[in-house]
């Protein structure tokens, strides 16, 4: 097992990511908006209209499909238990329509991570017994279990380009293992803390994804984002340890850009998204070169053109629930495109490749 490991910053790493540095405070930045008069969407709404998916439609809606992503045909993967209170995968074009859920399978399953070729999907299933990943063959519909980490289990998963291995979150460790089941080997130790009951899960490692030419990882930690190798070496330190939280980074489809959960709200523990270039230096933390604050929630996930899909359940979303919003240049940060509409709890949105098509397999719901 390889613990944590620097090395230094330059000789290994051949793409060029954001160094972030701390200032001693955050800049100010808008509440969040409250909803409309009546804004409780909690019915279904698939292919709603824009203004009804437009938390706030005073200034027109925040125009996705027909606007930054006209003509694409993207689809955003997601968890939810919307039909049964039993966590399924779901893809839902970024129009709001064609809701289809993929798996249904006993247990809960999360974390979808589509095959760079659309044809497979990985994801976290506790069918098992404790959270594992499996694959799905999407066109045929067979499953098979990839990983066998026991109490400590396995979520999180992420491909590699060339489609030959996943990464994973195990415990507060990051690992790695061929996508045939074989090879499987720890890349980055997490603090020793033990695993089982009362495990802070929150001070390790997470969210692991292949960069570049596979041959390096983007890491979070619980206020730091590094750029690993595959030996567990630190290339890059992206955002370092400070005063406010900096966590769940996620690359953009042509790495030009990062989203990352920060708290850039002064005296606030709101978690704010923001975009930001993923080739450029910062003198501040949360207000450097290039950085926007572009909603409230986490589990962001950079998507092509300048869009990014998060989760939210803040004052934007009422009834407690998490829904998977979207945002992009276009839309200002109290008016997200809310893609699920409060069906259920929504979470850990990913981006399937271009091209991809949902399976036959369990239908639109």
């Amino acid at each position: 097992m390889r613990s944590l490991k620097l090395a230094a910053l330059s000789t290994v790493f051949n793409l060029v990511f954001v160094a972030c540095a701390h200032s001693d405070e955050a800049p100010d930045a808008p509440p969040p908006a409250e909803p409309p008069d009546g804004g409780d969407a909690g019915v279904v709404l698939d292919g709603a209209s824009q203004d009804a998916r437009s938390l706030i439609s005073d200034a027109g809606p925040c125009d996705l499909a027909g606007g930054p992503l006209a003509g694409q045909n993207l689809y955003v993967a997601f968890d939810s238990d919307r039909d049964d209170g039993n966590r399924n995968i779901f893809v839902e074009r970024v129009d709001g329509t064609n809701v289809t859920r993929i798996t249904n399978y006993p247990g809960t399953e999360q974390d979808p991570a589509v095959s760079p070729d659309a044809k497979e999907l990985a994801f976290a299933s506790d069918e098992s017994g404790s959270l594992e990943i499996w694959m799905l063959d999407l066109a045929s519909n067979a499953r098979t279990k990839v990983t066998s980490m026991g109490v400590a289990g396995a979520d999180e998963p992420s491909w590699s380009h060339d489609m030959k291995s996943i990464a994973f979150r195990s415990g507060t460790d990051i690992h790695v293992i061929g996508v045939d089941g074989t090879g499987e080997h720890m890349i980055i130790k997490g603090p020793d803390t033990g695993y089982g009951g009362g495990v802070n899960m929150l001070n390790g490692f997470r969210r692991p994804r292949f960069i570049g030419d596979d041959a390096h990882l983007l890491i979070s930690g619980v206020n730091e984002v590094y750029t690993v190798d595959l030996a567990g070496n630190i290339v890059r330190t992206i955002v370092d340890n400070g005063p406010y939280t900096a966590t769940m980074a996620s690359l953009s489809p042509d790495e030009t850009e990062l989203a990352v959960v920060r708290q850039c709200l002064q005296n606030s523990s709101t978690a704010t998204v923001t975009r930001e270039p993923a080739a450029a230096d910062r003198a501040d933390y949360c207000n450097g070169a290039g950085v926007e604050i572009v909603g409230y929630g986490t589990n962001p996930a950079a998507g092509p053109d300048r869009v990014v899909a998060y989760q939210s359940n803040s004052d934007l979303v009422s009834g407690g629930r998490s829904d998977i919003l979207l945002t992009a240049p276009a839309c200002t940060v109290d008016r997200p495109f809310d893609l699920t509409l409060g069906q259920g709890d929504n979470a850990s949105p990913s981006w399937p490749p271009a091209g991809f098509v949902p399976p036959a397999g369990v239908g639109p719901t």
